[in-house]
């Protein structure tokens, strides 16, 4: 059982155990004889009844201590007003001898006693200018429990997070690097081919009129596929940098998916491809960007074009994981690769949008088969 005072009841109860210790030290000569102030005799037996409460279980005491600073000042500042140089004199030589070693012995004793929170403040200070200077691999030493403890473990968060960041920014730039060097790639072979198609055309290598209007149907193909990866890297640009997503007001699943699905499944349909719906009956409540969930729809549509297997059926299910819903996209992918090459751009930005928009992109890959599930945040009636 835990008994909690509040302010008035523990000064109400400070008051009764000052009493009981008056009363006793006026009932008790030993405790009279020895000057043993009031207050101490029933603070301490009070420490002892609580003490007994909380080892036997039977109960635990917690005290409002809003009035424990006031009170220390206020007992601090006034022990000497009753001292007097009569009283001191009339101690003798035996009193100003002690006063003396007092004197004397004071100093040593602090700086004996704080001898140890001094190193402590010195080792915080080296490892602050060992972390000022880019070390954030070497912990703060957390020590104690007084307020010099609470500002060391505060540091040693504050290490943790800005390493954290760090390493996000190293990933991120060693990402933006790895897409460059692919996109440079991706770039330079179309533009490769392109060059050679327009040099015969220039110097006339062709044999016939059908020969050079198949060549120019070729810089036709490579020319759209630059400009469709370029499209890719501005959309990935865009993305990566808006550095946070609007969430639209919660609207019901249906609401947000059944005008860009509609439109996703006439252009599969309008290519031959088949698609199965199975979305269920639930309509949750979302919370997403409409512009984002559209241009990721589109992302996915481009992709299934690509890369997807025409004969076999496009399936698209609604899914539902804790407090997160969304879609799930699966299709067997072609045994051969398709003809238009890969910008590696697209499952990047999806990425990046979900997570944006606080959701999550799961991709797998099982033998032959390719599924993307996408979860959005829900929200409550």
């Amino acid at each position: 059982m835990k008994i909690e005072l509040d302010m008035y009841q523990t000064l109400a109860l400070a008051v009764l155990v000052l009493m009981l210790g008056k009363f006793l030290r006026a009932r008790v000569q030993v405790l009279e004889r020895f000057c043993i102030p009031a207050p101490v005799i029933g603070s301490v037996l009070f420490a002892i009844f609580t003490c007994v409460c909380y080892v036997t279980g039977i109960a635990e005491f917690a005290f409002d201590d809003i009035l424990k600073e006031v009170c220390m000042v206020m007992f601090f500042t006034s022990v000497g007003f009753q001292a007097n140089l009569k009283v001191l004199k009339s101690g003798g030589r035996a009193m100003i001898v002690f006063l003396g070693v007092v004197i004397v012995l004071f100093p040593v004793f602090f700086l004996f006693g704080s001898r140890k929170i001094i190193r402590y403040i010195v080792q915080l200070s080296e490892e602050i200018q060992a972390m000022e200077g880019g070390d954030l691999d070497h912990p703060i030493t957390i020590r104690g429990s007084d307020e010099i403890t609470t500002l060391a473990s505060c540091l040693d968060s504050m290490r943790v997070t800005l390493r954290q960041q760090q390493e996000e920014e190293a990933q991120a730039s060693a990402k933006v690097k790895n897409l460059i060097t692919e996109m440079s790639h991706d770039l330079r072979t179309p533009l490769t081919t392109l060059l050679l198609y327009t040099e015969i055309l220039r110097c006339r290598k062709y044999e016939t009129p059908e020969q050079a209007d198949n060549y120019l149907n070729k810089i036709d193909a490579k020319a759209r596929q630059i400009k469709q990866l370029s499209d890719n890297l501005f959309e990935y640009a865009l993305v990566t940098r808006d550095t946070v997503a609007v969430l639209e007001p919660p609207a019901h699943f249906s609401a947000v998916f059944e005008e860009p699905l509609t439109e996703m499944v006439e252009t599969l349909q309008q290519r031959g491809f088949a698609c199965a719906l199975e979305l269920g009956d639930e309509d949750v409540l979302l919370s997403v960007s409409g512009q984002y969930v559209r241009r990721i729809l589109d992302n996915i549509t481009s992709n299934l074009l690509k890369y997807a297997d025409p004969d076999r059926d496009v399936v698209v299910r609604f899914v539902q994981e804790g407090s997160k819903a969304g879609l799930c996209f699966e299709n067997c992918v072609l045994p051969v690769p398709a003809s238009s090459e890969s910008t590696k751009v697209g499952l990047p930005s999806i990425e990046t949008m979900m997570e944006k928009m606080q959701g999550v992109c799961r991709i797998e890959r099982p033998e032959g088969v390719f599924r993307m599930t996408l979860l959005f945040k829900t929200a409550k009636e």
